[in-house]
């Protein structure tokens, strides 16, 4: 069986899309936990109604805390063998857990992994992303390197079903936007994954979205993460610290671009200093040379791109 884990807040627009998603899977033994985080627009009454529909569907509650927290609370109710994540404002094709559990056993690894169909609001616009040609196999080390160089995987939970053995040990950090960042070291670097080669999950880019709403605290917290794995790079796992530091110099290009930083805070100082040592490592960087041209935002607007 798996364990979908859907955290909802505020998604009253898109859940019945989501859930019809679910609900429509080819791969049918599953749970669905749908867990309201203190939402405030109908959407728990949605939940519960859902629940009272189908006896696969439990609902839950908080107040509100965040996703990672509402994750965290429906990995310690789940009874699956497997665990898979949907977000609420997102769905699924209706073949992807029988993929995904096909790719696991035939495969005898622990992540099996998707690639993501992003997309504006309207469902118009879609491109499909962090996929490959044909189905890969990845050590551990091999998927934080994709991770790392944003390639085929990334750190998106709701592009994969792990075996449940994967979240013995870990949770999430609380109160975080970037809390699936934070566990790449603890939720992979043991466990082999397999990338099926075809996108199936379809991610909605709001911009009234969480992402699109981070203040400076939760930005500054993605710095910190990148700052956090080369630490622990130099100190255990020295094979990965080329990568991590490109990580981080790619974190760095992507705040600075991003404008939402404070120019006077220690952060910024430290983003700038960081591009500068290692900007190389990205090769010709056409969005930093707009941004000094002041033209990169006009692109952006230009291209329809958020």
């Amino acid at each position: 069986m798996i364990s979908i884990i859907v955290p909802v807040y505020n998604v009253k627009k898109w859940l019945p899309q989501c859930v019809a998603s679910i609900l429509q899977q080819t791969y049918q033994n599953f749970e669905l936990l749908l867990i309201d985080d203190g939402s405030d627009d109908g959407s728990a009454e949605m939940c519960k109604n859902y629940s009272l529909q189908d006896e696969r569907i439990q609902f839950l509650t908080q107040n509100h805390g965040g996703a990672a927290k509402a994750r965290n609370l429906a990995l310690d109710c789940a009874r699956g063998e497997y665990i898979g994540f949907v977000d609420g404002d997102d769905y699924i094709e209706a073949k992807m857990y029988e993929e995904l559990v096909k790719a696991l056993e035939e495969n005898q690894v622990d992540i099996a992994c998707t690639g993501m169909i992003r997309e504006t609001e309207e469902g118009t616009h879609q491109r499909i992303l962090h996929s490959v040609s044909q189905p890969h196999l990845y050590s551990g080390i091999e998927v934080v390197r994709e991770i790392f160089h944003n390639g085929a995987v990334e750190t998106s939970l709701c592009l994969k079903l792990f075996r449940r053995e994967c979240w013995d040990t870990v949770r999430l950090p609380d109160g975080e936007t970037n809390e699936d960042a934070k566990i790449i070291f603890d939720l992979y670097l043991k466990h082999t994954l397999i990338h099926i080669g075809c996108g199936y999950y379809h991610y909605r880019n709001r911009l009234d979205s969480v992402t699109h709403r981070q203040n400076f605290k939760q930005v500054e917290q993605i710095w910190h993460n990148a700052q956090m794995f080369v630490q622990l790079a130099n100190e255990e796992y020295p094979a990965i610290l080329p990568d991590t530091i490109y990580y981080q110099t790619w974190i760095a290009r992507c705040l600075l671009l991003g404008g939402k930083l404070d120019k006077t805070s220690a952060a910024y100082r430290e983003c700038t200093l960081h591009y500068q040592q290692h900007k190389d490592l990205l090769g010709f960087d056409f969005p930093m040379l707009l941004a000094k041209l002041h033209l990169y935002s006009f692109c952006k607007r230009l291209l329809g791109r958020n």
